[in-house]
């Protein structure tokens, strides 16, 4: 599994974050949440299951402000608190880190939409590298992929440039390769 360097760094900041991913944010919940959420005693299932939009799939309903009903006065998850982590949706748990798959390669990495995620990534003083980057690939368009990724991200960070002069480089870079990936990944 490829993921950046920095991955490992990232902290969620809670009650401190300006903008929170528990604010304005549809909330998913899967199976084996639900699952989780059911097993508990009634009075607690009862405070769960009033904010459950039932679907497909099931969601949390925001309140009037849309914030989740779990987020407390000083932006604390009430779940966490009395459950810890592990009674958290995945999308709850994960949230900012996604994952990319192409073929039988997996990636790893954080969303810049998380103030503290944005910060991590922002704050890295040299061009980022890649985890697990040199385990071989399966598949040819992915190592092709990959490689152009690298050359973009050492244009981005190239010192010697101008921004412009990254910006120029990166769009010329990026547009004289698209032909040469195959269409057959979708």
């Amino acid at each position: 599994m490829r993921r950046p360097e920095y991955y490992d760094a990232f902290r969620c900041i809670a009650g401190d974050c300006r903008h929170s991913c528990c604010i304005g944010w549809e909330i998913d919940l899967d199976e084996d949440t639900l699952r989780r959420w059911r097993s508990l005693p009634e009075a607690e299932k009862a405070a769960i299951f009033c904010h459950v939009e039932q679907g497909e799939p099931a969601s949390i309903r925001l309140d009037e402000t849309e914030r989740c009903p779990f987020l407390n006065e000083a932006g604390l998850c009430r779940l966490i608190l009395a459950h810890g982590e592990e009674i958290l949706s995945q999308i709850c748990r994960d949230h900012p880190r996604f994952r990319n798959f192409w073929g039988e390669e997996e990636e790893i990495g954080l969303g810049a939409a998380c103030e503290a995620a944005a910060a991590l990534i922002l704050s890295q003083k040299n061009c980022p590298t890649m985890l697990d980057s040199d385990a071989p690939l399966s598949d040819p368009d992915a190592a092709a992929l990959y490689a152009l990724r690298e050359r973009l991200f050492a244009l981005a960070w190239a010192e010697d440039l101008t921004i412009p002069q990254r910006e120029d480089a990166i769009l010329s870079l990026a547009c004289g390769n698209i032909p040469a990936l195959s269409s057959s990944n979708g």
